[in-house]
């Protein structure tokens, strides 16, 4: 079976892989997480087991903060070192962070993660001051 689909390589990402919806469903992949199986459709199909596992519900949320004054003139982009609190925290997670500053990107990390990319679309420069808030880091929601 072949499959044609756009893909992002992220390095250190503790998943060893994700598929969105579009992609399972355009080839006719079927996971079902109560009976453990994965099942590909097509002309050679197959079906394996997979490995589930729970995680806790633990409550997981740290302020993420930039560690110096910076300026980010018009029209260009820059990396931000950040700070936040990562003890305690586990270190087979990853973890979604949505900054609060427009032209930020929204992140998938591990607890590793020590810089952000700003891009400043805008006409004008933007401050952002030390240890202003970006967000909180929080745990990745299950559904």
């Amino acid at each position: 079976m072949e499959i044609t689909a756009e893909i992002y390589l992220i390095s250190n990402l503790k998943a060893k892989l994700l598929l969105g919806v579009d992609v399972l469903d355009s080839i006719g992949i079927d996971i079902n997480f109560r009976n453990k199986i994965i099942t590909i459709a097509g002309e050679n199909g197959w079906k394996s087991n997979i490995y589930v596992y729970v995680k806790n519900n633990i409550r997981i949320r740290r302020n993420v903060r930039i560690l110096k004054q910076l300026i980010i003139i018009s029209h260009t982009a820059i990396t931000i070192p950040i700070d936040f609190e990562s003890d305690n925290l586990p270190d087979d997670r990853d973890f979604i962070f949505k900054p609060k500053y427009p032209g930020a990107y929204i992140y998938l990390v591990d607890t590793n993660f020590r810089v952000i990319y700003i891009r400043n679309d805008t006409d004008r420069s933007l401050k952002i001051n030390r240890k202003n808030h970006l967000r909180k880091l929080i745990k990745i929601k299950e559904e």
